[in-house]
């Protein structure tokens, strides 16, 4: 039936706010360690379970979460991993078709696991895989001080096809949300919850995802939905075709015919 908990491999996060300037803000590690927590034990002393800051990411499954939701963690991570690829692809003796295959058969598959979950901005992710980009291009035949453009420039419109990793964020999220969705699972249930409580705290009754991010994003506390609006706004993609509810009405709208998704460029 298992044993006791290993002290080691437990930990707890206590969410209690401050409110600064009218935001809500969860209180450091220094202002909340004197509650503890304590499970009992059936033939030893009661085990006291560390208390980590709530800036502090903790590893679930491969991936990096924090109650405070930065992304900056689990982005490094996801990074390492490509760092760890191109250094020893800078000092093997491949030729660079080789150092394609390579690229798309590891290095890429790894790197993005876990892109769906990342909190990060459109901005960071760019910005940390053009560096990563930029330190293996000589391996792949390409002069590095290429123009950043031309990295992620289709092949077909002479680019180097590099994968533009916000705009593969955006695709996988929109897909998750056309696949999940209303279902009865508890996946689709999750997303209606914190679709709705997004929907109430920004004060907007319909789908706020098709609103302008940049007048109404300030309203929005960082949530994963919330992430996905600012690519949204800046890819120019509306979210169409998918039952919302408007929870300041307390109504449904339906949308029969299933989800689909329009681009406004």
């Amino acid at each position: 039936m298992g044993g006791n908990l290993k002290p080691e491999k437990c930990y707890w996060y206590l969410f209690s706010y401050k409110f600064v300037k009218g935001r809500a803000l969860l209180k450091p590690l220094r202002e909340i360690r004197h509650y503890q927590l304590k499970l009992p034990q059936i033939q030893s002393e009661d085990v006291t379970i560390k208390l980590k800051d709530p800036n502090d990411a903790s590893e679930v499954l491969g991936v990096w979460t924090s109650p405070s939701s930065s992304g900056e963690k689990q982005l490094q991570h996801m990074i390492s991993k490509g760092k760890k690829w191109s250094q020893r692809i800078m000092h093997s003796p491949l030729q660079p078709a080789e150092v394609w295959h390579s690229f798309k058969t590891q290095a890429l598959l790894a790197v993005k696991y876990g892109l769906l979950p990342l909190m990060s901005s459109r901005k960071m992710i760019d910005e940390t895989f053009s560096s990563w980009y930029f330190s293996f291009l000589p391996a792949l035949g390409i002069n590095r001080n290429i123009t950043k453009e031309w990295r992620t420039l289709p092949w077909q419109y002479q680019g180097l096809g590099l994968p533009h990793m916000s705009l593969e964020k955006l695709a996988v999220s929109l897909y998750y949300i056309q696949r999940h969705w209303d279902t009865p699972q508890p996946t689709g249930i999750f997303l209606r919850c914190i679709f709705e409580l997004c929907q109430l705290k920004i004060g907007l009754a319909d789908n706020f995802l098709n609103r302008d991010y940049d007048i109404y994003g300030c309203l929005a506390t960082h949530t994963w939905f919330k992430v996905l609006w600012e690519y949204m706004h800046y890819y120019g993609v509306k979210l169409e075709g998918i039952g919302l509810y408007c929870a300041s009405q307390g109504k449904r709208q339906n949308h029969h015919g299933g989800g689909n998704l329009s681009s406004t460029s």
